[in-house]
């Protein structure tokens, strides 16, 4: 089974589950892997919800090295996020962008954590590829994220 078995492609790394439901295994998630390092952002995206206009949004992300977001926030939505697989640096900020703290994201850990809406944070790659879960409510929009630097890509 591939995920092209169990979703369609919307944008260049971004899959979305053709119905609610779909079993998602370990050979999805490495070809999600797969296909994040071979995107040119570093990052490829399941999304369990077949509709941005869901009102629970469910996805699995998969970040290659070197990778890092940049700052941003969520200024309508709390996320929660839980690691699978790898390691990644997890790190808030000011609204001006000074560093506040990180920590460590483990896959495999069992741990999970949420992010209240309107905290600046990034996620990035310690290892050769992070995959986690995120969970948050829709539906999604432009201004679901919003960028510190104001480009908004």
């Amino acid at each position: 089974m591939s995920i092209q078995d169990i979703a369609y492609e919307t944008l260049p790394g971004v899959f979305h589950a053709k119905m609610w439901g779909v079993e998602v295994n370990s050979s999805i998630l490495n070809e999600l892997i797969e296909k994040a390092q071979k995107n040119i952002n570093h990052k490829a995206r399941l999304c369990l919800h077949p509709d941005v206009d869901d009102s629970i949004q469910v996805t699995y992300l998969a970040f290659y090295s070197p990778y890092k977001d940049r700052i941003h926030c969520h200024p309508t939505r709390v996320e929660v996020i839980s690691p699978i697989s790898g390691r990644a640096q997890y790190s808030t900020y000011t609204s001006t962008g000074n560093f506040v703290g990180s920590k460590i994201l483990l896959g495999g850990s069992s741990h999970a954590f949420g992010t209240p809406k309107n905290i600046w944070h990034t996620i990035e790659v310690l290892g050769e590829f992070f995959l986690m879960i995120e969970i948050g409510n829709g539906p999604f929009s432009k201004l679901s994220t919003v960028y510190l630097d104001n480009k908004d890509y």
